[in-house]
């Protein structure tokens, strides 16, 4: 019989809960009423702003570079690479087998392997 009684006073309840939750779904907000303009008119409303988009380039592409984002520079930006000296060797002009060899420089790096850092555990 409890169980009659209780949902008999439970459901006026839940009809005014769902009534409320309606009307309010319903409500205008402000700016409702405003017609979105065309794009076109936003388009030249920003145009007409004065800025100045047709600027010409300082350094050509290079001076947009750093604001484009690829998976090479997020990399090297989140695991930066560890300082690895080179050594510069200079090989002297030497006669090898009979062939004269010219002069010239190598370089090797001062450990066998390169080293990342994790992210934050290095800064330049």
């Amino acid at each position: 019989m409890t169980k009659i009684k209780s949902y008999t006073v439970l459901k006026p309840a839940m009809i005014a809960m769902a009534l409320v939750l309606i009307a309010a779904c319903a409500a205008k907000l402000p700016g409702d009423d405003v017609e979105p303009k065309p794009m076109l008119e936003l388009y030249r409303e920003h145009i007409a702003s004065g800025h100045d988009f047709n600027r010409e380039l300082r350094h050509g592409a290079a001076d947009l570079a750093t604001y484009t984002r690829t998976a090479n520079n997020e990399l090297e930006v989140l695991f930066p690479l560890l300082p690895n000296p080179k050594i510069v060797l200079y090989v002297f002009p030497h006669i090898a087998e009979g062939v004269p060899v010219p002069g010239y420089a190598t370089s090797f790096s001062l450990y066998e392997k390169d080293h990342y850092a994790l992210p934050m555990e290095y800064t330049r």
